[in-house]
């Protein structure tokens, strides 16, 4: 049997999740969370309470780095990924305060049983899409040093992050930055908001087929992300769950995305194209209290789009 792979300060990912299509999951192994603070949850939900026009940060995602730019504008940020691997990539936004860079990270979470250091909060992204796809996620940038990480594991079991998939970015003022170099989205107020807790997702209305703005807030009182996918014709959440326990044969269904870890009180947008059909989202963060992944408390909803 292959051993636990450990990744600096994280949860070990179970070997069975180390696959091709293992959904975003990695990303729930993730023990660097650290909860937004309500000022900037509350600055959060009045920019986006409206239309308005967001900076977009294109990250290329390869097997196994990153390519974006090294400093971006502060700000309204509607984070484009595009998987150009064969693997499941998705984007883990930390930021580092205290003058810290990348490396103080890493050194400060190298021993097993590190606690995480107060000084690196959690932000979100987008989380991952089929590869060849694209997955969009809004997020809001505070001027300073971020890392931006995946943790999703290839077929050794090994997470990308241990592979070199880590990058160091800079977000400043926005008349620092080159503005005339920044392309922009309209990014229009939610079409519905998924309200995630312990353990479950909630709608605020039902979803409709289109092209749509999804608001996801966390209220609990842990990290919880949200990985969703489009099952195929006669599939259900329950075979997603059968799949994740062995992982024979295809997945049933096409990752579309959602969001990586949110803290509690966090929000992320996320942008995606819902056809009409049957989806899966599950949350495979790991729990507080006894470490199990969040699914296995429940945390997986089926939900019909007309």
């Amino acid at each position: 049997m292959q051993p636990t792979v450990y990744r600096p300060n994280l949860r070990p990912v179970p070997p069975r999740r180390a696959a091709r299509f293992v959904p975003a999951a990695a990303g729930a192994a993730l023990v660097l969370g650290v909860a937004a603070t309500a000022v900037l949850a509350a600055r959060y939900e009045a920019n986006a309470a409206a239309a308005v026009p967001a900076r977009v940060l294109d990250v290329t995602a390869r097997d196994y780095a990153f390519d974006v730019a090294d400093t971006v504008p502060a700000g309204r940020t509607l984070v484009r990924l595009h998987n150009a691997g064969p693997e499941l990539h998705h984007v883990i936004l930390l930021r580092i305060d205290g003058g810290r860079h990348l490396g103080d990270l890493f050194e400060a979470v190298k021993a097993p049983n590190a606690k995480p250091p107060a000084w690196v909060h959690d932000v979100g992204g987008p989380n991952a899409p089929a590869p060849g796809a694209v997955s969009q996620g809004a997020v809001t940038l505070e001027p300073g040093t971020y890392a931006m990480v995946c943790f999703i594991p290839s077929k050794d079991g090994t997470p990308h992050v241990m592979k070199g998939m880590a990058k160091e970015i800079t977000v400043v003022a926005t008349s620092r930055a080159s503005a005339s170099r920044a392309a922009f989205a309209e990014l229009n107020a939610p079409d519905a908001t998924i309200t995630l807790d312990d353990y479950s997702f909630t709608f605020d209305k039902p979803l409709a087929a289109g092209h749509r703005t999804i608001r996801v807030r966390n209220v609990a009182t842990q990290a919880h992300e949200l990985f969703v996918m489009r099952l195929a014709p006669g599939k259900t959440v329950k075979d997603v769950m059968a799949w994740i326990a062995t992982q024979d044969g295809p997945p049933p269904g096409t990752p579309m995305g959602g969001t990586t870890g949110i803290p509690q009180n966090g929000s992320n947008d996320i942008v995606v194209d819902v056809t009409a059909g049957e989806y899966a989202l599950l949350c495979f963060y790991p729990d507080a209290k006894d470490g199990q992944e969040h699914v296995k408390h429940g945390m997986f909803k089926q939900i019909s789009v007309k």
